[in-house]
This record gives structure tokens, sequence and C-alpha cells, in this order.
């Protein structure tokens, strides 16, 4: 289904989630790098809300 209402912006518990394991597990640069695409993707969707 899809609908035309605004995508949510707003970073999701499940982010936060993501994003505290990897920062908690991150041991290694190979998981660093592997997290980087998705914070990137979090900043956009923040940066281009607020431009936007």
């Amino acid at each position: 289904m899809y609908t035309r209402r605004k995508p949510c912006v707003k970073i999701t518990l499940h982010d936060k989630y993501v994003l505290e394991y990897h920062i908690l597990h991150a041991h290694s640069v190979q998981s660093v790098f592997a997290l980087v695409p998705y914070v990137s993707c979090i900043y956009f969707r923040i940066l281009f809300h607020h431009v936007f």
C-alpha cells in the first residue's frame, strides 16, 4: 500500500536501538563503516525535513 503522506522523519525507537547496538559493538572498523549508510540515511531524513 502506498500513501501520499509525508514520511515520518523522527528517529524511531528502532533507529535508536540499532545505532546503540552498533556503537556498543563497534569493535572493528568494519562495523563502523557498516553503520555509515544507516547514519547518513537518518541524517538526510532530518536535514531534508528541516530544509523543505
